[in-house]
């Protein structure tokens, strides 16, 4: 399968108990977490606003893995096919909302009609809008946790912080405030420095000489007995191999790709792709020339 450059960007939006619409704590008869049902508060000053609706969090799931499936089908050439794509990340989806209701979160359905808008208007943009790919715009699940308390993230969608605030390096932080990495998607929080998107969340990367039994610091990679089962071996993660080393698959290779069995930097942007782009470009199969690759497919990229 992903930075707050504004005019005025300020604090997190203020939480107000009283027009929270209801969604300031779990729903009292024992069925979960509520609903929200009024305006995205938990927006930030630093987030863009487009024109949304709702979401019911019974469609959370499938409407997420339809949005970001079909952009993907539309704007990544090495993308899955959609049915495929929105198969297996449903799932994922389905189990961040199980996450969730585990922690005993709240839900936003605003926040999630504002998510997927952001995706719609990121199109398949190759430069990445600033108010769009910015640390977060708001949560879609929250809890109750104040400003520089410990927190549970809920992949990229939310967490246990309060609304306005984002659960980064473990504690809830300022998301304006904060200083953020490469967005693996296009709603929720950005995985911030020291993490890495894998599927559909961020997790904290294992630097060089750790255990790879998640996912290596970038620059490194899982080295084991068999390479292949990262991020998910006992491995070890090893710095990535220089120009010109034997490799296997791209995450090999220290700044550059993995082509025909060696690493190489590949072909510049306007250059033919038949023999591989380099890091960050795909190939146009209109012009079959090396071009930027569009940010909605970044997570997908090789």
């Amino acid at each position: 399968m992903a930075v707050c450059l504004f005019v005025g960007c300020g604090p997190a939006v203020e939480r107000n108990a009283e027009t929270d619409g209801g969604t300031g704590s779990a729903a009292e008869d024992g069925t979960g977490p509520s609903e929200s049902t009024g305006t995205t508060l938990g927006s930030l000053e630093c987030a863009p606003m487009l024109e949304h609706g709702s979401v019911a969090r019974s469609q959370l799931a499938s409407s997420l893995a339809a949005v970001l499936c079909i952009a993907q089908e539309d704007c990544c050439a090495d993308a899955r096919p959609s049915s495929s794509c929105r198969h297996s990340m449903n799932m994922g989806f389905e189990d961040l909302d199980a996450r969730a209701v585990e922690l005993g979160l709240n839900y936003d359905g605003e926040c999630a009609g504002l998510q997927q808008a952001l995706v719609a208007d990121l199109g398949c943009d190759v430069v990445s809008p600033s108010d769009i790919t910015g640390l977060g715009a708001c949560s879609i699940y929250f809890g109750e946790g104040d400003e520089g308390e410990p927190c549970d993230a809920v992949g990229t969608l939310g967490s246990t912080c309060a609304r306005g605030l984002a659960c980064a390096g473990g504690s809830c932080v300022d998301p304006c405030a904060a200083e953020s990495g490469d967005r693996p998607y296009t709603y929720g929080y950005a995985c911030v420095p020291g993490e890495v998107p894998v599927g559909d969340r961020c997790e904290p990367a294992a630097p060089a000489g750790d255990p790879c039994t998640g996912a290596c610091a970038e620059g490194s990679y899982c080295a084991g007995p068999d390479a292949s089962c990262a991020p998910d071996c006992d491995g070890q993660c090893v710095v990535g191999e220089p120009l010109g080393a034997s490799c296997t698959f791209d995450g090999e290779c220290l700044d550059a790709r993995c082509l025909e069995g060696t690493c190489a930097a590949g072909q510049p942007e306007g250059a033919p792709c038949s023999s591989g782009c380099s890091l960050g470009l795909s190939c146009d199969a209109a012009l079959s020339t090396c071009a930027p690759t569009p940010t909605v497919c970044r997570s997908t990229a090789g």
